[in-house]
């Protein structure tokens, strides 16, 4: 599991260091703080490190050698495939004249890490300090766009046109491409998908490379003609039933509400919720406060096995650059533009709803 990420001149950060809980971990922030980079960095280093033990494991990887002149390489061109910058050195926090990038990350374990720096000409390589560690559990990222509704179109779309998106999608297709096992899934995940399932009032299967919502009483459902809001707990579960997502995986996961009405985003909270208890570390990044209120009201009501969190809030300085607050609980987050407003909204809907309410009894 990944325990901390240290970010010295990179992208819009100049220094921050966030130490991860095992659990359940929450970034929020106003547009424009770096919470999705955040993601995609840690991201990055979490899949480097898997195919690195696929790699010794002699399985199918897309590392060709351990050796660190490749890995260095490797690390550019995964940073460059997710980010999408001109090139490696664009990712360098912008300042005039040259600035250098020094990342690092801890992860769970006998103090394993990884540790590299690249500067604003860097190209296609990092300079690799450290790197001595070898993850056996996958890492999921899951961009706030819907992806199975693109299946089975997205791999030939890769193919053509591979700068259309970021990586993050193409990596995310390979798992949802994957079939589900035959037989009953593990007990810690059983309940999940039986859960979601619940939750779409169906199962999703996978036929020659397209999904569908199979309904009891309605029969198969081309996804595409499913809710996007559906389609996007369809993809959890999807993942989840063929064992992409397990424990000690990450799953990463840009804006999760998006799309997602009040009872789905309660639902998404109790999913969510449920596999960090059964051992997967998950990153999201928010805007919602209503869905930062159901995860935590989900932890309330655990009598047992309760998930370690963690919030971590964005905020701009005096200087312009960005400080990251830490919390244990919701109820302690202090203040931030992009809660308040939500907030003060209600404040004023329940103001008007009174004066109105007044006025009629009158």
């Amino acid at each position: 599991m990944l325990k901390k990420l240290t970010l010295e001149e990179f992208t819009v950060f100049q220094n921050a260091s966030l130490e991860f809980a095992p659990g359940m971990n929450v970034i929020i922030g106003e547009n424009g703080l770096g919470k999705s980079h955040i993601l995609k960095l840690a991201y990055v280093l979490h899949w480097i490190s898997h195919e690195v033990y696929k790699k010794e494991n002699k399985q199918d990887s897309e590392i060709l050698s351990t050796s660190n002149d490749i890995l260095s390489k490797s690390i550019a061109a995964k940073l460059v495939g997710m980010f999408r910058p001109e090139h490696l050195g664009r990712l360098v926090h912008r300042r005039k004249g040259r600035n250098k990038s020094k990342i690092s990350a801890n992860f769970t374990g006998n103090k394993k890490g990884i540790k590299f720096s690249f500067s604003t000409n860097s190209k296609t390589e990092v300079v690799l300090e450290k790197f001595d560690v070898s993850l056996p559990a996958p890492s999921v990222f899951v961009p706030a766009g819907d992806v199975i509704s693109m299946m089975p179109f997205l791999k030939d779309a890769w193919s053509k046109y591979p700068y259309m998106l970021d990586e993050g999608y193409n990596d995310l297709s390979a798992f949802l491409d994957k079939t589900v096992p035959v037989g009953p899934p593990p007990g810690e995940i059983s309940s999940v998908i039986k859960d979601i399932e619940n939750v779409l009032r169906g199962k999703i299967v996978l036929e020659n490379g397209r999904f569908y919502l199979r309904i009891k009483e309605e029969g198969k459902m081309e996804i595409p003609l499913v809710a996007e809001g559906f389609r996007k707990i369809a993809m959890l579960g999807h993942i989840v039933a063929n064992r992409s997502i397990q424990s000690n995986s990450l799953l990463l996961w840009d804006e999760p509400e998006c799309n997602l009405n009040p009872m789905l985003i309660r639902s998404l909270a109790a999913v969510l919720t449920a596999l960090a208890s059964n051992g997967t570390q998950i990153i999201i990044a928010t805007h919602s406060l209503f869905l930062l209120r159901e995860l935590d009201l989900c932890e309330r009501s655990k009598k047992e096995n309760k998930t370690d969190s963690r919030y971590f809030a964005l905020r701009k300085t005096e200087n312009s650059g960005i400080a990251i607050d830490v919390y244990d609980n919701v109820e302690d987050l202090s203040p931030l533009a992009s809660l308040e407003a939500e907030i003060e909204q209600s404040e004023r809907y329940m103001d008007e709803g009174s004066v109105e309410l007044v006025a009629d009894n009158a």
